[in-house]
């Protein structure tokens, strides 16, 4: 009989990981070990947190940054689809 590996994160510091990655997607490993060292007084490594994220089906790709248009541009963008709409196939 084969003594099991020791966790090295508990399943509820591994949930208190996730849930912290659903309220900021932005958060870095590196973030997320210095608040675990904050709040849990424990010392975990990145790769630990990364290994947390990636069995969740978390991995590492950033959202991308969306451009500005304001409200004057949104407005034109409008009318021009809607005026091109209305000249057929055929423009």
């Amino acid at each position: 009989m084969r003594k099991s590996a020791k966790k090295l994160v508990p399943s509820c510091d591994g949930r208190w990981i996730m849930r912290q990655i659903k309220n900021s997607p932005k958060l870095s490993a590196t973030k997320i070990t210095a608040e675990t060292e904050n709040n849990f007084h424990k010392k975990v490594n990145p790769e630990i947190v990364r290994r947390v994220l990636r069995k969740n089906d978390y991995h590492g790709r950033a959202a991308r940054k969306k451009s500005f248009v304001s409200q004057k541009y949104q407005k034109a963008r409008m009318e021009f689809a809607e005026n091109h709409l209305r000249k057929g196939s055929k423009f």
